[in-house]
């Protein structure tokens, strides 16, 4: 099973997973031999030319590849939902807790107007904001 390491999806295949109020159900076998690869990239083309069984990475990175033209099919429903984040810079001119109360109010807004899933469903075709499987 090929994965980026030390990426999350490295980590939920070893069962250590941990982000604070996410309780991962692991739905991984435990016969399973995880390759490790420095970028998705290289793992897709292990897995294209037939190196590896399979591969765990994004849905989005996954199907850019296969209209690329990888030879690749994907199966099933995502293992898991990572909750994801936005960064900022620590040496912005604003306060920090000022410019992430911003960035959270518009996150908010755009997630209340809907902006969020067209979003979604423009760059991706698929309402992303809805969770795993939606």
């Amino acid at each position: 099973m090929g994965v980026c390491g030390a990426c999350t999806y490295e980590y939920y295949l070893n069962r250590t997973l941990k982000i604070p109020g996410f309780d991962f159900q692991f739905t991984v076998p435990e016969d399973i031999e995880i390759v490790t690869y420095d970028t998705d990239s290289t793992g897709i083309q292990d897995l294209a030319l037939g190196r590896i069984d399979a591969m765990v990475s994004t849905v989005p990175t996954l199907e850019e590849a296969i209209k690329k033209g990888k030879k690749i099919t994907l199966l099933g429903e995502p293992i898991f939902q990572e909750p994801l984040s936005v960064a900022t810079d620590k040496s912005s001119l604003l306060p920090g807790d000022t410019l992430v109360a911003e960035i959270n109010a518009v996150i908010e807004a755009m997630r209340a107007d809907g902006t969020l899933s067209e979003l979604s469903m423009k760059h991706y075709g698929v309402d992303f904001t809805k969770g795993a499987g939606s």
